[in-house]
């Protein structure tokens, strides 16, 4: 069976981890695979140090701003101590580009929590997690980075766009996405868009994943989603997670519990219908990414090369 995009991508991302640490003068033994989603994630031993490699979803997004972004973030947030995982001291965290990969290194933490059967530990707390992420929000309020309004959805919408225009969308009917991509605009708009002075600083990306649990405190990881938006979406991407565990549905009941009063339930629910549609346009993505017919050729030629010019020329329009 011939290698898969994925099996290609996991032997770049160990190679480019080691050589792009040895570059930067510190020798490592051979990697550890701590998880593999968008993202390689590797423990480089002796030390503790993870490199954080871009996998599949460096096929889809382009350039590294996001993730020079996240290292300033992070960075500010751990001298603030808000509860985040820091970037390296050990060595220059990055991003570095090697091998058409971006990498980034960060302080090891072993993950005690776990989710949706991922981890020995105890499940993470859905309160937890809000209460930590309510800290970052609060920290981040003074952070002098310039952050990008809705990140995780504007990258949706184009995607969307991409795949529709490469005949990539597989089982996704266009017309449906369509109506649901005009319905959350709305929505969106009439909370003020991107001029709202309720928008808040946000995780991007906060699903139960990316908060590692370690010594009964839950530090977030993966900040390149970080931009500004109501504070729903968080909301949402933490709803989402839980949703993906049929086990926890109490826990949902209760973070809902919480929340209320402090929610408007239309723009919840768009937020959540927003976030649904981002993991269904990232899916049908990767599975083409990983197809070995002609098919994935034909995405790696049209669609994924063009996408990162189009991502750049729009970022660069902003």
């Amino acid at each position: 069976m011939a290698p898969t995009l994925r099996d290609e991508l996991l032997d770049r991302a160990r190679r480019a981890a080691c050589e792009v640490a040895a570059g930067l003068g510190l020798a490592v033994e051979p990697p550890e695979l701590i998880a593999f989603a968008s993202n390689v994630i590797l423990r480089l031993p002796p030390h503790d140090l993870v490199a954080r490699v871009s996998g599949e979803a460096a096929e889809i997004r382009a350039g590294t701003d996001g993730r020079a972004r996240e290292i300033a973030v992070t960075r500010f947030l751990a001298a603030a101590g808000a509860p985040v995982v820091a970037p390296s001291e050990l060595i220059d965290p990055g991003p570095h580009a090697h091998d058409g990969l971006h990498i980034s290194f960060w302080a090891h933490v072993r993950d005690e929590g776990s989710h949706n059967g991922v981890g020995d530990g105890a499940p993470k707390s859905a309160i937890a997690a809000l209460k930590t992420l309510q800290r970052c929000r609060a920290a981040l309020a003074t952070c002098p980075e310039p952050l990008p309004y809705m990140q995780g959805y504007s990258e949706t919408r184009r995607l969307f766009h991409e795949l529709l225009r490469t005949d990539m969308l597989g089982t996704i009917d266009p017309a449906d996405t369509v109506r649901r991509l005009a319905e959350i605009d709305a929505v969106l708009e009439g909370h003020g868009g991107a001029s709202s002075p309720s928008n808040v600083p946000l995780h991007g990306d906060a699903h139960l994943k990316n908060m590692l649990v370690s010594g009964g405190q839950g530090l977030w990881i993966d900040w390149d989603d970080v931009c500004t938006g109501p504070v729903a979406w968080d909301h949402a991407c933490l709803i989402v997670s839980l949703r993906d565990d049929e086990s926890r549905a109490g826990d949902e009941a209760a973070l809902m519990e919480r929340l209320s009063g402090d929610i408007d339930p239309d723009l919840l629910a768009a937020m959540i219908d927003a976030r649904n549609l981002q993991r269904e346009l990232w899916d049908t993505a990767i599975k083409a990414l990983n197809r070995s017919d002609i098919a994935r050729q034909n995405l790696f030629v049209r669609g994924a090369r063009f996408l990162r010019r189009q991502l750049q020329r729009m970022s660069n329009g902003r």
